[in-house]
């Protein structure tokens, strides 16, 4: 098996733009003042009935970017970054040699062994397999800067024994020798992965509670950006920077089915269309803005891998914090307003 390194830089991968982040909790229920933090959702409007996060961000930002093509005419300049992602921001993958400790197969289920010693290591050395065939029947859980390594390729395995079955020795029809599986109704199974890095199996979102306001724009490419307050943040953590996409109605190109508008901002355009069209990711919609069943609730795909309705995002690792300017490990992939982003930690 190859060998598997780990670092406690492993989950601080930048994603860029339109990429998003794992979440199972998304709003809030009360608006803010200040410059619309990490917590405006569809339904929270003025005495005019207009959301102001929105509206600011539209009059700031039009939705059809202004920013000119470059020359080979693929992505408008902002959205143009050096892509150094996840450890290569760091250097890469760490070359470490010092092994704390070499384990064997017992012949049993390994996982208790394997996860003790990676809990006992210290931050820097090797938990090293020696050839042979692990039992992991339980998943190991890596939130560590320690490296589990095997023997190489096809001398160290690990093997799930409660999981799924692998499939049968028939071909199926019409196929150019794709196996049938075994019907997973047939019989019980663990859904466990083998091999988890980070906090736990489940994440559950930043802690949108303690979200905190940018109080000046980051730009891209910065290292650092400054917030409304950096008390309850500390080098190490992991932090969600993200943005409200500041969408509204906007016209369509001629020709297109029934005259629809999409839901879009400058930097983002949803697949919700006004009337819906087929396929659309909103169940419903009105003027006012796309909803699944509830007029004034966001759709729930706007959750989907991001916090509500802010899928420009990116997660950030903390090297320093000196007042209120928090400093990343890496820099910024796009930038980041103040009348729409935040930062937020993430499980620890």
């Amino acid at each position: 098996m190859p060998a598997i390194q780990i670092s406690s830089y492993a989950a601080a991968s930048a994603i860029v733009i339109a990429c998003l982040w794992a979440s199972g909790s998304a709003r809030s229920s009360e608006p803010t003042d200040s410059a619309c933090n990490g917590s405006i959702v569809l339904s929270e409007t003025t005495a005019s009935g207009t959301d102001p996060c929105r509206s600011r961000l539209a009059q700031a930002s039009p939705a059809t970017p202004s920013t000119p093509i470059q020359s080979d005419g693929l992505l408008p300049k902002d959205r143009m970054v050096k892509w150094k992602p996840g450890l290569m921001s760091v250097g890469g993958i760490p070359s470490r040699t010092t092994i704390y400790k070499t384990l064997s197969p017992s012949g049993h289920d390994d996982s208790n062994a394997i996860q003790i010693a990676l809990g006992n290591a210290p931050p820097g050395e090797v938990v090293l397999l020696s050839p042979g065939t692990f039992i992991v029947n339980n998943l190991i859980l890596i939130r560590r800067p320690v490296t589990l390594r095997g023997s190489g390729a096809g001398v160290t395995k690990l093997v799930k024994t409660n999981g799924a079955k692998p499939r049968t020795s028939n071909v199926i029809k019409g196929t150019k020798g794709i196996m049938e599986p075994v019907d997973p109704s047939s019989y019980s199974y663990d859904a466990q992965p083998v091999i988890v890095v980070g906090p736990s199996r489940w994440n559950n979102g930043p802690d949108s509670k303690l979200s905190q306001d940018l109080t000046a724009d980051g730009a891209q490419g910065s290292n650092a950006v400054t917030v409304a307050s950096a008390a309850n943040l500390k080098a190490g953590m992991l932090v969600l920077l993200d943005e409200v996409s500041g969408a509204s109605w906007q016209g369509t190109p001629d020709g297109f089915p029934r005259g629809a508008k999409v839901w879009q901002g400058d930097r983002v355009a949803w697949n919700m269309h006004y009337p819906v069209q087929p396929g659309d990711d909103s169940g419903s919609s009105n003027a006012d803005g796309p909803y699944d069943k509830t007029p004034g609730v966001l759709p729930a795909a706007m959750s989907w891998f991001a916090r509500g309705d802010r899928p420009t995002n990116e997660i950030k690792q903390i090297a320093s914090v000196a007042g209120n300017t928090v400093t990343f490990t890496s820099p910024l992939t796009i930038s980041y307003r103040t009348i729409a982003a935040s930062i937020s930690r993430m499980p620890e």
